[in-house]
């Protein structure tokens, strides 16, 4: 209860014009994180509107959140969303990965930015290098994936069988059967557009460079409500940490984890301790809780239209 009402004062000492253009930069962050979703489904031929995929980010935030799977919950919601407007569900599903890559390969230069100028500080803690080792390893294995499916998906399938088989030892049925066909030709597919679509692709990676840009953007705003002189360096660094942790962590989504880990990143970097708690604690606010409770409505709203599309006559 005390270090909550800490966080309260701290709250209200702080410069609410700031906090409010943090909370909308966030705002637009969802909307162009939506646009990167059409920008990926532009690559495959799928038709879609920036404004309409909002809702359906939203909603796969809440779904990310309470089943733990890798990210494959949101992704069906954006597939089952395209199958609904009469679009293809395997080009949808290309598209998704393609998103994927893209977020994530333009995470790179930030993370090794951020990296970078902790250890000129010579303030790497042993978390954070395991963490960005497990970063880095998720990601090769992603090109090794794209690598193989390009030269021969039917490799790709064996060894996704193999993989599944080994998982499915510790518990039954956790992977399905259809698993390793599917995702070995949504990555075949990907990796083959990688090839023929380069303009498509450079806009996407263009975007996602952007989306990440307006995400610092906002957690910047925020370090400025509660007059904090961190440089821009220092920012994305406890930025690139807290995505390492929200990708790596084994809490889904990186629950309390995330806030933890930025705060301390902010703090040896000189950020006064309530401080830090406090940005940490507003930014993931904006950044995950409360897009997390938007989303259930969201949700819902997507169900009950899905639901509807269904009984209504063509």
């Amino acid at each position: 209860f005390t270090d909550f009402q800490k966080f309260i004062d701290m709250l209200r000492r702080g410069n609410w014009t700031w906090i409010t253009a943090g909370m909308l930069i966030h705002v637009g962050y969802f909307i162009a994180y939506a646009h990167l979703y059409k920008r990926g489904f532009d690559v495959v031929d799928v038709s879609s509107k920036t404004m309409s995929l909002v809702p359906v980010v939203f909603a796969g935030i809440f779904v990310n959140a309470v089943i733990p799977s890798g990210g494959a919950g949101a992704a069906a919601l954006f597939i089952d969303d395209a199958r609904r407007r009469g679009e293809s569900g395997a080009r949808s599903a290309v598209g998704v990965v393609l998103v994927l890559l893209a977020d994530l390969f333009t995470l790179l230069p930030f993370i090794a930015w951020g990296f970078a100028f902790l250890a000129m500080h010579h303030k790497v803690a042993g978390y954070d290098a395991i963490s960005g080792a497990i970063f880095v390893a998720y990601v090769f294995v992603l090109v090794l994936f794209l690598s193989v499916a390009y030269r021969s998906e039917r490799r790709l399938t064996q060894f996704l069988e193999w993989v599944r088989r080994l998982v499915n030892r510790f518990k039954a049925g956790l992977i399905s059967e259809a698993w390793p066909a599917r995702t070995s030709n949504e990555f075949c597919h990907a990796a083959h557009m990688l090839v023929q679509r380069p303009g498509k692709l450079t806009i996407l990676a263009g975007w996602g460079v952007i989306v990440h840009i307006i995400n610092v953007t906002g957690l910047w705003a925020l370090t400025r409500a509660f007059d904090v002189a961190l440089p821009i360096s220092g920012i994305i660094a406890g930025f690139g940490i807290g995505i390492i942790f929200f990708i790596a962590s084994p809490v889904p989504q990186g629950v309390a984890v995330v806030e933890a880990v930025m705060t301390l990143v902010f703090t040896s970097l000189g950020m006064p301790e309530q401080k830090a708690i406090t940005v940490a604690l507003i930014f993931r606010g904006v950044n995950f809780w409360l897009p997390l409770v938007i989303g259930i409505w969201f949700l819902w709203r997507l169900r009950r239209f899905g639901e509807r599309a269904v009984l209504e006559p063509a």
